[in-house]
């Protein structure tokens, strides 16, 4: 929302099919290395009362009329009732 647009959000999801088991134990299998996978994420929150909105550079470009100055709590409660995890209304 603060950059217009400009960065998005990526989705991220892990998931561990037999194939993925098969492929750790050929791995395994094929050498004596450790099998590490090391993930690092950051998350940030807001105060509720917080003003989002389009920062600039950002607040002129094309994509930044979609995002509409809110509050944070409002974005927080838009973004759960989205996913299901909040009541509408």
């Amino acid at each position: 929302m603060v950059t217009g647009g400009a960065i998005m959000a990526g989705m991220h999801e892990v998931v561990c099919s037999e194939a993925t088991v098969e492929a750790i134990e050929r791995a395994k299998a094929a050498s004596d290395c450790p099998l590490w996978r090391v993930s690092s994420t950051v998350f940030a929150h807001a105060r509720s009362d917080a003003v989002l909105e389009p920062l600039p550079p950002f607040e002129g470009t094309p994509t930044a009329a979609h995002y509409k100055r809110t509050t944070a709590g409002d974005a927080v409660r838009a973004e759960l009732q989205a996913i299901k995890l909040a009541r509408s209304g």
